[in-house]
């Protein structure tokens, strides 16, 4: 694991441009935020100074929050429209991370819907 944390302000200033694929930009954001996981012998002040002893690792949670968060980067009303076509299935411990391809699949239709749009940042 890479033990140099990145700014946490380039996570979040990172913006989805129609240029890239979907996919690609859940994989460069999920990379950011993997970048900016604590490294064993990191003190947490949070924590009352813990010092961890081991490195941080990706919970299951925490990999559907990154799936989520990358949603609503690429519009803000995505994790909505998401969850309207695949909440029905999330029983039985399947969990969004589980359609992720389906996911991501589906959002060029869910983007044509006239109540989605995709944000452009200002030039």
């Amino acid at each position: 694991m890479e033990c140099e944390s990145s700014p946490l302000k380039k996570l979040c200033d990172t913006r989805y441009t129609k240029e890239i694929n979907y996919k690609d930009f859940f994989t460069q954001f999920r990379t950011l935020v993997s970048k900016n996981l604590k490294c064993k012998g990191n003190v947490i002040t949070f924590l009352e100074n813990k010092i961890l002893t081991e490195d941080e690792v990706l919970s299951p949670t925490f990999e559907e929050v990154i799936l989520l968060w990358c949603l609503e980067k690429i519009d803000p009303k995505l994790p909505s429209e998401i969850h309207k076509h695949f909440g029905h299935l999330l029983v039985d411990g399947l969990s969004i991370k589980d359609f992720e391809e389906d996911i991501f699949n589906k959002i060029p239709s869910l983007l044509t819907n006239k109540s989605i749009v995709i944000l452009e940042e200002d030039s």
